[in-house]
Parts: structure tokens; C-alpha cells; sequence
């Protein structure tokens, strides 16, 4: 039996602000070149992640990369927020 209450709060990248971090859920839409990309950069679904600037580009790290990426990009990454700043 569940004895006490949580909270899933799920959130585009974009929408996150510096400090915030959380697990990557799944990646939206279907634009195929974005989502290869980022793939390629190395960040997939499953993985921790921590926005540390947003200024006209979002850079995330996992805490031993870093990666800047473009509002496209941050829109398309969804994430389940594990801890706000």
C-alpha cells in the first residue's frame, strides 16, 4: 500500500530553468533529424540531466558533458523533473 504521496511532473526542456534537472522521458514530435542528432550527441531517453544556461541556446550536462543545444532541440526533449534549484 502506498503510504505516502508523490509527484510526477513532466516538462519539455525548454520550459526548465537554470539548475533544474531531470530524467530525459522520451524525445516529442516527429521530426527524424532532430531526434537523430540528438541521438548522435549522445543524450537519449533514460538518461540524467541538469540545465545549467539558457540564454539563446540551452546548455544541459550530465555532469561529465556538456552540450549546447538550440530551442528546437531543447523543444523536443522531454523530461521528468527530479529536482528544482
Amino acid at each position: 500500500m502506498l503510504t505516502q504521496g508523490f509527484t510526477v511532473c513532466l516538462s519539455s526542456l525548454e520550459l526548465l530553468n537554470p539548475g533544474e534537472q531531470g530524467i530525459v522521458t522520451r524525445f516529442s514530435n516527429t521530426d527524424e533529424t532532430t531526434i537523430k542528432k540528438l541521438i548522435a550527441m549522445g543524450i537519449k531517453p533514460g538518461m540524467a540531466i541538469i540545465l545549467e544556461m539558457r540564454s539563446h541556446n540551452f546548455v544541459v550536462t550530465d555532469g561529465h558533458r556538456r552540450w549546447e543545444l538550440d530551442q528546437a532541440m531543447a523543444r523536443r526533449i522531454c523530461v521528468r523533473l527530479t529536482h528544482t534549484k
